[in-house]
């Protein structure tokens, strides 16, 4: 298992619209964010280094899935949160599949995402 070297948290979304949203309200209530456009320049970025990731499912070229896939098998098991306009039963299997511990539809509650990041800060 990875260990994580900081409390931050990364966001990776093609939609700058949604990430650029997302980064402004974690950082507004105190949490460390650094956001990617793609899974490529996550990728790039030391991934093993963040403590959690909200994750968009559908982005061109590298689902969600296909990058929280990557990361399993390369051993980075950090917390997940899966992001989906579309939650098909076969979304959420694979999800659980990969031990991705929260799947939501997009855009998510701020609830929701305030507790799964929260949570990195508490590690």
């Amino acid at each position: 298992m990875s260990q994580f070297k900081s409390h931050t948290i990364a966001i990776v979304d093609d939609d700058s619209r949604a990430r650029e949203g997302l980064h402004r309200w974690l950082k507004s209530i105190g949490l460390q964010v650094e956001s990617f456009a793609s899974a490529a320049a996550f990728l790039s970025g030391a991934p093993e280094r963040f403590a959690r990731l909200i994750l968009d499912q559908h982005m061109p070229e590298t689902t969600g899935l296909e990058l929280a896939r990557w990361l399993r098998a390369n051993g980075v098991h950090m917390p997940i949160m899966l992001l989906s306009g579309d939650l098909s039963p076969g979304v959420v299997s694979q999800a659980q599949d990969l031990g991705i511990e929260v799947v939501l539809p997009k855009p998510p509650r701020l609830e929701d995402l305030s507790a799964f990041c929260q949570a990195a800060a508490a590690q």
